[in-house]
């Protein structure tokens, strides 16, 4: 059962809810007056890293909640996505070789890389309460 307001949502850790997430996102884009860049952004980044929450962090598991808050300050839209899924390092995540032509290439891996990509903040820290991934983006650039 989803839990939302205007700001944040709460849905179940499971690929059924990623399209609810993207349709939250879009909406609030759209009530904010998004940039069209900043808006799209948005989405690719919190579908890539609720994507992978739901595939890596949760698989085989009982995967508990994606509670996502979304904040709109002044010049930046800021986002917080939490879940009780595995934890991980950043730091030992492989960058991808982007520059390999496309047949050497692994499906997957680009996750965490467009997240930092399209993202101008990138932070993650695990708590006793699971996984905060919160990330920033000025809203021109």
């Amino acid at each position: 059962m989803a839990k939302t307001d205007q700001n944040q949502i709460t849905l179940p850790a499971e690929v059924d809810s990623l399209e609810k997430i993207q349709a939250f996102i879009a909406e609030f884009g759209q009530r904010h007056k998004l940039p069209a860049e900043a808006a799209a952004d948005l989405e690719l980044a919190v579908d890539e890293a609720c994507s992978n929450i739901i595939e890596h962090g949760c698989r085989g598991m009982n995967p508990g909640e994606i509670s996502l808050a979304l904040q709109l300050e002044p010049g930046r839209v800021a986002v917080e996505i939490r879940d009780q899924g595995r934890g991980f390092d950043p730091d030992k995540i492989p960058p991808p070789n982007i520059h390999a032509p496309l047949e050497e290439r692994k499906a997957g891996g680009l996750g965490w890389f467009l997240i930092g990509e399209l993202m101008d903040q990138v932070e993650y820290r695990r708590e006793a309460s699971g996984n905060i991934l919160t990330f920033s983006r000025r809203l021109s650039r």
